[in-house]
């Protein structure tokens, strides 16, 4: 099932989100809000505002009142005319939820914000979309377990957490980020993600970014701005190698955490970083080409894994 047209839309309607009459490829029309995607129906219309009238109406005073408010949303939802996917630019939820959509195929050249827009859409095994003008794709693709593939640059996103949480069949991955700051959870639960190799120059934050990415063997990025990086590939089980610029990096507690297969490390440690357990369950070491400050807690970095075999001449400390 696809999207074939948008028959009606409000950017900000109910709490504020956008809500969409959308015509989908089965010759049935859905209402979308928020985390609602349901058939176009009278029975549907009245039990969607039952159902939150029973969990919201406090806030408003009175239950009657808040009824009024939820009809009013949906008459000028109704009242809205049709658009184009081109003249949108928040789709943020357009499809949370709809577990039947398997493709899409649409111009979003002009949507900047696209937040949890195919969260939970659990069939969904293509996607085509022009991304350069996104800058928010927090769990965009969040629960998406059927896609295995996914190339699009967004030279604009500023901020992608849980952007593809859970996608368990995400292989591949291909698209430069260059202006993206926090990554958080980016691709967490990726188990089936062989490799990354994306400008993510600008990340500060990277937190869990590919934690339970079991199937991870190389990893090509510039994390030379990442400030924050715990658990960042924490039980990466089939990494093996890692060389990057870690100079900036400030926390980074169990950073590597069960990265089982890890064998060699080249980086920085700078003054001041949280090391904490940062190679906690690392077993296969071999190689370890590091510059480490001055204060850093060496038996805690190690704690709980083999220290290295070789540390390619020993420890060089700086000042």
């Amino acid at each position: 099932m696809k999207l074939e047209k948008i028959l009606h839309y409000v950017e900000h309607s109910f709490e504020g989100c956008p809500s969409f009459v959308l015509l989908m490829s089965d010759g049935k029309e859905y209402i979308s809000n928020y985390d609602l995607f349901v058939e176009n129906t009278s029975k549907n219309k009245r039990k969607i505002v039952d159902d939150l009238v029973r969990v919201g109406w406090l806030s408003y005073g009175t239950k009657d009142r808040y009824y009024e408010v939820l009809d009013e949303h949906l008459y000028n939802l109704f009242d809205s005319p049709s658009c184009e996917m081109s003249d949108i630019t928040n789709t943020s939820y357009m499809f949370h939820g709809c577990e039947s959509i398997t493709e899409f195929d649409s111009d979003m050249s002009n949507t900047t914000h696209a937040g949890a827009m195919f969260l939970g859409c659990c069939s969904l095994i293509r996607f085509n979309g022009d991304m350069s003008s996104v800058i928010n794709a927090d769990r965009m693709f969040q629960d998406c377990e059927s896609i295995q593939k996914l190339n699009a640059d967004m030279p604009n996103v500023e901020s992608a957490h849980n952007m593809f949480r859970s996608c368990e069949s995400l292989v591949e991955f291909k698209g430069n980020m260059p202006r993206l700051r926090d990554a958080i959870c980016m691709f967490c639960e990726c188990r089936s993600l062989t490799g990354f190799d994306s400008d993510i120059s600008s990340v500060v934050k990277a937190e869990n970014m590919f934690e339970l990415c079991q199937s991870l063997q190389k990893f090509n990025g510039d994390i030379s701005s990442v400030k924050e990086a715990g658990l960042m590939f924490a039980c990466c089980k089939s990494l093996q190698k890692f060389d990057g610029n870690t100079s900036n990096i400030k926390r980074a507690e169990y950073m590597f955490y069960q990265c089982e297969s890890l064998r060699e490390f080249c980086g920085y440690i700078s003054r001041g970083s949280h090391v904490e357990g940062m190679f906690y369950g690392c077993e296969s070491f071999e190689h370890f080409n590091s510059i480490i400050a001055y204060g850093i807690d060496i038996d805690s970095m190690f704690e709980g894994s083999n220290p290295p075999i070789k540390q390619e001449g020993g420890f060089e400390f700086s000042c």
